[in-house]
Parts: structure tokens; C-alpha cells; sequence
């Protein structure tokens, strides 16, 4: 199985580490690599594994359009093709992916939210708490967020 994450940052590691522990559980072997959003790097990586006899794919995409060309290649060879925190729809462009996971943002944020406010309350009694938020627009992609 090949993994591919598109950023080295905490959350690509969370990825990488789901990817690395479902291999463990099966008895898979998993070869890893980061395409840093880049789609030649992302190409490179796609051709290396698929040289190397696959069964399976699992990738965060470099980019939401730009990417599924490669990726289509590699299911009409028979390679199964799963997208990690894409946003993508399974239409008729993605129909080649046996299935896609994205995270949900909303709920993400709640969580945080949430242990965020027991924390400052229950280390912080009594003072003034100023908190910041960050938000990106609606309906933007995980890769456009990013």
C-alpha cells in the first residue's frame, strides 16, 4: 500500500499515522511520501509506487482537479485509489476512487472549543480570557484552506 500526504504538518502526520496503523492491522506494508502541494512531486511519487507492484493507494491530493488525471491512471491498472480529506464529490470526474474521507471541520473546531473553554476556566479563574478565531470561507476546500 502506498500513502501519500500532501504537508509534513501535525495534521499530514495524523494522516500518515491512521495510514501506518490500518497497514499494521492488516499486515500491509505501507510505503509513505509528501507531495508538499506539489503536484510534479505528487506525479513523481504516484509513478515510483506504481512501479513497485501496489495493491492500493491511499493520498491526500495536492490538488482538488490537477490530481485525479494520475490517480485515474493508476485504478484503470487495478490499483484501488482512496482520497484522504479531499473535498471532492464522487461524480463523474472522482468515479474512479473506491472510496473518499474527509474530517469534519465543524466538529473539529466544537471539540477544541469545548477543551478550550473547561482549560482557561478551570486555569485561569477569575481573570480576563481573550480568545481569537480564524475562519475560512464557506464552502473552501481542505487544500484551499490551507
Amino acid at each position: 500500500v502506498a500513502g501519500i500526504i500532501h504537508t509534513e504538518d501535525q495534521f499530514g502526520q495524523m494522516i500518515a499515522a491512521g495510514m501506518q496503523a490500518a497497514c499494521d492491522d492488516t499486515g500491509a506494508y505501507m510505503y509513505r511520501g509528501c507531495s508538499n502541494l506539489d503536484a510534479s512531486k505528487e506525479f513523481e511519487l504516484v509513478n515510483t509506487y506504481a512501479s513497485m507492484d501496489i495493491d492500493a493507494i491511499c493520498a491526500s491530493p495536492a490538488s482538488q482537479e490537477g490530481s485525479n488525471a494520475v490517480f485515474q491512471q493508476l485504478a484503470n491498472q487495478g490499483i484501488t485509489v482512496v482520497y484522504v480529506n479531499s473535498a471532492q464529490g464522487l461524480g463523474e470526474a472522482t468515479a474512479f476512487l473506491s472510496a473518499q474521507f474527509s474530517s469534519n471541520n465543524e466538529a473539529l473546531a466544537a471539540t477544541a472549543a469545548d477543551y478550550a473553554a473547561e482549560w482557561l476556566v478551570e486555569n485561569m479563574p477569575g481573570e480576563k480570557i481573550v480568545v481569537g478565531t480564524m475562519s475560512v470561507k464557506e464552502g473552501s476546500t481542505p487544500i484551499e484552506q490551507r
